[in-house]
């Protein structure tokens, strides 16, 4: 029996508790085998290693309101009764004990178990499920265990669910078992720069940077507490692979000490031009605070006749200004104004207010800024004007103003364009849209106030030792690994569908063989037969014609003489 870094001979001794045991053979059963052993102080007690099969019949999916997930339970049988009855049967043969004495034979008292997968497995794989891989009590020595696998959605669990049932696909699954409880020892743990370094956090930050950057970079609240989780994962997993232990007892000590190692101080990002921006890691998806608010008081400028009021000329929207921006901003802003293009294109060609109104409305949708209750309001606050070859659109929401003059005029071009002009409520709502990075103050865009913590990964490069410490190490001694399987019947079909089908195709190609060797010999042989009849036939009617004339030419010549006809 093997355990997760400990190897136990068949030969040895295994101590279940205060029952001691003695490796006393192998059990062939089906296609695999299980280890059996006596009870020294009950020489008339003997155990067996389970020999775990699945139950596809009882393997099903439910939505568990309690975990929020659609769960596919795996029933799994650690034994069968005819593995029980075998093996009972086995032992009254082998052992002499057992003809003097009725003999006991039971499934090792297996204290702790649980379901582990093994192997590789994609990032999709990842998303679509999660095993529940904890430990589970096996006090009462169940014969058959639940197992849970959670999953995003039904559809996803109905198709695991079939893998399971039509293919029983388990060759990355197995089972793990303990015969003793979880132990605490002490340990000297030695926490170094590689623990951090080996994160995916710390790579992330560090594919964002160039290599000649300075030492400190300043991290969000959640984006410190990411790097500070996973390298915590990253120390409990070498604790793991090194001394076979589940983790550490108290990790909110070994949690305080990293922070202190690990962070230089503490500072606020509030002014847009502060030089820490540059140093700020932030994630690539989205475009970095300092440089979006740049951007939007570049394209949205407060009115110069109105301080209440705001121009959004999205023309300033050039594409050197967008090179600053990350995709997803790009995209929302490029997707706004080819909206408000729209939108002005259809009031400059339509005179019905009510299909104006409509207009609009899409707008608003696009912001995320009213209910669609909303919709069923009556344009009464939409009024369109026509003064001074100036046409405007106004509603509670958002207030369009066609200048084509003084457009032209300010940006010294003579193709017509737009100019949007928004009430500061408005500008609010819009930049909610945009982004929750960013807000309007006085007559200017700016980044919200950031906290961010300040560390230096200039001294994370080359390997060091950050801090040393004792703690407590939960862990599992004699960890014993056995392979899930498919039921036998299931096995043993799929066997024989190959099985059979090799040996259809070997006897058909066999009879094909023969019907065509038969053909050609029976072709020859008919062939041969037909020339012997044809032989016989005229052999035959030779012989009946000369007999013929024997018998009537006599005759005949005697009646031609008699006739005087010359013959």
């Amino acid at each position: 029996m093997t355990s997760g870094n400990n190897t136990q001979n068949a030969n040895n001794s295994i101590d279940i508790e205060q029952i001691t045991t003695t490796n006393v053979g192998r059990f062939q059963y089906q296609d695999g085998e299980v280890i059996l052993f006596q009870n020294q102080l009950k020489p008339s007690y003997f155990f067996f290693t389970p020999f775990p099969h699945i139950e596809p019949n009882l393997t099903d999916c439910n939505y568990n309101d309690l975990s929020g997930y659609t769960e596919l339970t795996l029933m799994v049988s650690l034994y069968t009764t005819n593995l029980l009855e075998s093996i009972k049967h086995h032992v009254k043969k082998q052992h002499d004990i057992c003809h003097t004495k009725h003999c006991e034979v039971s499934l090792l008292p297996i204290r702790f178990i649980r379901l582990t997968q093994k192997g590789l497995r994609t990032s999709a794989s990842k998303e679509k499920y999660t095993l529940d891989s904890e430990w589970h009590s096996n006090i009462q020595l169940r014969q058959t265990i639940d197992f849970i696998i959670y999953t995003s959605n039904r559809s996803i669990c109905e198709s695991l669910k079939n893998a399971i049932i039509s293919y029983c696909r388990l060759s990355n699954f197995e089972i793990q078992y303990s015969l003793h409880g979880q132990q605490t020892v002490d340990r000297t743990l030695e926490v170094t720069t590689e623990h951090v370094t080996k994160t995916l956090m710390y790579n992330q930050i560090k594919s964002r940077f160039p290599s000649d950057h300075q030492d400190t970079i300043a991290l969000t609240r959640d984006d410190y507490k990411n790097l500070l989780n996973e390298t915590m994962e990253q120390i409990t997993i070498n604790l793991q692979v090194e001394e076979g232990c589940e983790g550490i007892q108290d990790p909110v000590e070994i949690n305080r000490l990293l922070d202190c190692q690990l962070q230089y101080k503490q500072v606020q990002l509030t002014t847009i031009n502060d030089r820490l921006w540059e140093s700020l890691y932030w994630t690539p998806e989205l475009t970095r605070p300092d440089r979006l608010s740049k951007f939007l008081n570049k394209v949205m400028k407060q009115d110069a006749m109105d301080s209440n009021k705001f121009r959004y000329d999205y023309s300033q929207a050039n594409e050197t200004l967008k090179e600053n921006l990350e995709l997803h901003d790009r995209q929302n802003l490029d997707k706004l104004e080819k909206h408000l293009t729209r939108q002005y294109q259809n009031i400059r060609r339509k005179t019905n207010v009510n299909m104006n109104y409509k207009a609009n409305m899409r707008l608003k949708r696009l912001f995320g800024l009213i209910k669609e209750a909303e919709e069923n309001e009556a344009g009464a606050n939409v009024h369109k004007n026509q003064t001074n070859g100036e046409n405007s659109l106004n509603d509670d929401l958002i207030r369009y103003k066609v200048d084509t003059g003084r457009f032209n005029g300010m940006n010294n071009r003579t193709e017509n364009g737009t100019k949007i002009i928004l009430e500061r409520k408005d500008v609010e709502k819009l930049l909610r849209y945009l982004s929750k990075h960013v807000e309007l103050k006085d007559n200017i865009i700016k980044p919200k106030s950031i906290d961010v913590t300040l560390v230096k990964v200039g001294s994370l490069k080359s390997r060091a030792k950050l801090f040393s410490t004792s703690v407590l190490v939960k862990t599992r001694m004699n960890i014993y690994v056995v392979p899930l399987r498919c039921p036998y019947e299931h096995r043993f079909y799929s066997l024989a569908k190959g099985w059979l089908a090799e040996k259809y195709d070997r006897l058909s190609h066999a009879i094909d063989e023969l019907r065509n060797k038969l053909t050609i010999d029976f072709n020859q042989k008919l062939i041969a037969i037909e020339t012997r009849l044809m032989e016989k036939i005229e052999q035959s009617t030779n012989a009946t014609i000369n007999q013929m004339v024997n018998r009537f030419h006599p005759r005949l010549t005697g009646f031609l003489s008699l006739s005087n006809i010359p013959f």
